[in-house]
């Protein structure tokens, strides 16, 4: 029969016989695994136990297995499994701890990732330059509702943005205008980006030209006549929003030199865009806006932001009307829009295409048509009083006016 001290040998009895067999003091033994003398002591004597990476070190030393060496010493297997139930515990807790740290973590981060996604209005993109010769920055809005108002809305020019990130694609944004046809009125316009989808509070306020142009009408008496006398229904002195269409495209420079006479606010000019028909998609440009220099990929869009030669020392020693600049802003406009699609996308509504493939094809239509031709005016967007439209109508000219109250 086994007695109890030898089913009971523990570890530090162990390590006295393995000493002595070897014939080693306990500070020769203690060199040998990097302790004390009186940490051997303590072993021999069951105040504590080696670590495990000692306990490795004296069975891969003498030859002994680790579970020889280890297996009879209840209490160091009972203290070995009380510590696997701790580091259990703790690895547990820890990855518990992680897990809601890296939830916290995505949860703050999570706003900001998703609208890595979507349209960034407030996208730094470019470094102008004012007229004064200050440096401001240029958001992706910004550029883009310069750009989108100029070649639609001849109503306005939205000139600066604001836009508020509220997380997972989302936005609030504010336009402000400098008006081009009604120089007297402030005016914004406020509304929502939403992942790619853009809900402007009051939609009248991005109304397009498509219906102000009409070429083809058809009238029994003469049209003069007949459009002198929608005019005579408006108030004197009050001055209104026209939209002049012309009986024939006009060359740029002679289009803006005529239009000049009757110091009308602002002129927008509709461009011919389309075929040799004379098709007027309601495109166009301010005849006498000078605009910005822009530090904005100049090379690709020149004339983006002005009307005027970038490093003119004098940006007046030109008249504002200069076909030769005026051709380059127009097509700088339409190349970054090509370009950059997005916004057109989502004031259009359109979902077609990821890329705006449709889109980038018409453009590029349109360019080239411009470069061919040139810059052909079909008619004018101007603020103006009942008695400068009747001088316009007199001038024979003109096909067609319509008209919206101003101020």
């Amino acid at each position: 029969m086994i007695d109890k001290e030898s089913r009971t040998m523990d570890i530090g009895q162990k390590i006295l016989e393995i000493r002595k067999a070897e014939g080693l003091s306990q500070t020769e033994f203690a060199e040998k695994f990097h302790v004390t003398r009186q940490t051997v002591s303590n072993w021999e004597h069951g105040k504590n136990y080696p670590d495990m990476e000692t306990l490795m070190c004296i069975s891969d030393e003498y030859g002994i297995t680790f579970d020889e060496l280890i297996k009879k010493d209840k209490a160091l297997i009972r203290s070995i499994d009380r510590s696997r139930r701790v580091a259990r515990k703790s690895i547990i807790a820890f990855s518990a701890i992680g897990v809601i740290l890296i939830a916290a973590l995505l949860i703050k981060l999570m706003p900001g990732l998703v609208s890595k996604f979507y349209y960034d209005p407030t996208q730094v993109v470019a470094k102008c330059v004012d007229e004064d010769g200050g440096y401001f920055e240029a958001t992706r809005l910004d550029l883009d509702a310069r750009v989108y108002s100029e070649l639609y809305l001849p109503q306005f020019k939205y000139d600066y943005t604001e836009s508020q990130p509220i997380g997972y694609g989302k936005y609030d944004f504010l336009l402000e205008d400098e008006t081009r046809i009604d120089n007297a009125r402030e005016h914004e316009v406020s509304g929502r980006i939403e992942r790619n989808h853009i809900q402007i509070y009051d939609p009248a306020e991005f109304r397009k030209s498509d219906a102000e142009f009409v070429r083809d009408v058809e009238s029994d008496g003469d049209i003069k006549d007949w459009i002198r006398e929608d005019l005579s229904a408006l108030d004197d002195g009050k001055r209104y929003i026209a939209y002049i269409t012309l009986y024939e495209d006009m060359d740029y420079e002679e289009a803006c030199k005529w239009i000049d006479q009757y110091d009308t606010g602002f002129p927008w000019a509709l461009i011919v865009t389309g075929d040799d028909e004379g098709f007027a998609e309601p495109l166009g440009v301010y005849t006498d806006y000078i605009g910005i220099r822009t530090a904005f990929d100049q090379e690709k869009y020149p004339y983006l932001l002005s009307f005027r030669d970038p490093f003119m020392e004098d940006l007046y020693e030109d008249p504002p009307n200069k076909e030769e600049y005026a051709k380059k802003h127009f097509i700088s406009m339409l190349q970054y829009q090509k370009d950059h699609p997005e916004f057109l996308k989502m004031v259009d509504g359109d979902t077609s295409g990821v890329e705006g493939e449709p889109i980038r094809e018409w453009t590029a239509f349109k360019i080239h048509y411009v470069e061919k031709n040139g810059l052909k005016v079909y008619g004018f967007a101007v603020d103006a009083t009942k008695e400068m439209l009747l001088n316009i109508v007199d001038s024979g000219k003109v096909c067609n006016i319509k008209t919206q109250g101003n101020s």
